[in-house]
């Protein structure tokens, strides 16, 4: 959940926001061979070429399709790369596995598998390239590794995510990036600088996207025709920078319903009101534990929220903060800036977490 506010029983921790195609097909001619820097080699289900370390670089798949394994080594050789549109409109590929050697995958690498639904990246992959997942009509699964630090120009577009978390070690999303997911529902984008025009732009499904205290850069138009937009969550300053618009109120122009919440102690709202029309609102519960209303009463444990009237919050429970597990436990708005959580109290359950987050 993106901004939170940590509580335990005994104690309130506040913490926020925790809160073109140039080569296509199965075999290739002899001409083309020869016009190949290194050779290219079949070896069973998938064609590849020797790279100048005595690794290798898958080029093509020759398989039935199914749920493709891209091998660690072939011929005792280290596959560390995924090629030029190796994958291009297999549409027989239902789901795709890379060994952790794979530390790249090329442009428009499984472009077109429009019944591709579930991927496994390397936890060695460092970039998502441009066009790598575009047009995956029913792909649903794909977690993007910690170790990814960029996504390119429509990576993702098209494809059927209905929730998006990006990693903290990504810093940048390419133009069109997530366009067209019209499934996708939350994005939580974390560490980036920089969100490129169009990023999340025809997701019609789009409710709510969380940007990190990073963001300095909003280009163009990244969340245009977004009807179901209605919450943009910062969890730092508000962005100095918004450039590439041709009028000043484009990043929300397209967004008439949406509402920017910002935490206490940040600044540059005044600005962004200014420069985009957009409304912002302070977003600041805070759980009261000096009033009579706070400790277990009738088998029930319960406390106060309070906070800016109307602003959203959700608020979840852990029995532990070393491997966190967090439960939604109620969704809800402070009407008049008020709102009394309570629980009955949870046998076998010695110690019991609450934190408030957004929706």
């Amino acid at each position: 959940m993106a901004m939170t506010i940590l509580m335990k029983i005994s104690s309130v921790v506040c913490c926020p926001f925790e809160v073109s195609r140039v080569y296509k097909g199965s075999f290739t001619t002899l001409l083309e061979l020869l016009l190949l820097i290194s050779p290219l080699v079949a070896q069973a289900q998938f064609t590849y070429t020797t790279n100048a370390d005595n690794t290798l670089t898958i080029t093509g798949y020759t398989g039935d399709g199914g749920a493709v394994t891209i091998p660690t080594n072939i011929e005792g050789l280290t596959v560390t790369s995924i090629g030029f549109e190796a994958f291009i409109d297999k549409t027989t590929v239902t789901s795709v596995t890379f060994p952790g050697s794979v530390t790249s995958a090329g442009y428009g690498a499984f472009e077109g598998c429009y019944w591709l639904t579930s991927v496994t990246m390397s936890d060695s992959l460092t970039k998502i390239a441009d066009l790598m997942f575009n047009m995956c009509l029913n792909l649903t699964n794909a977690p993007i590794p910690p170790s990814v630090t960029s996504i390119g120009e429509d990576a993702f577009d098209g494809t059927a995510l209905s929730t998006l978390t990006i990693p903290t070690n990504v810093t940048s999303i390419g133009a069109g990036a997530f366009c067209d997911c019209t499934a996708l529902t939350n994005a939580v984008l974390y560490g980036i600088t920089t969100l490129g025009d169009y990023a999340l732009s025809a997701c019609t499904s789009l409710e709510s996207v969380t940007l990190p205290a990073t963001i300095t850069e909003i280009i163009g138009n990244p969340f245009g025709y977004c009807p179901s937009l209605t919450e943009v969550f910062f969890m730092g300053n508000g962005p100095v920078l918004l450039s590439g618009m041709p009028d000043s109120g484009e990043p929300f122009s397209d967004n008439p319903n949406v509402t920017v919440y910002y935490l206490p102690g940040t600044s540059n709202w005044t600005f962004l009101t200014d420069v985009t029309g957009v409304k912002t609102v302070l977003w600041n519960p805070l759980i009261q534990t000096g009033n009579g209303n706070f400790g277990v009463q009738n088998n029930q444990f319960g406390f106060d929220i309070t906070g800016t009237p109307a602003i959203p919050i959700v608020v979840e429970a852990s029995t532990n903060l070393a491997n966190p597990v967090w439960s939604a436990l109620t969704n809800v708005t402070l009407t008049n800036g008020l709102f009394h959580f309570s629980e009955p109290l949870q046998a076998g359950s010695p110690t019991r977490y609450y934190r408030i987050g957004s929706p």
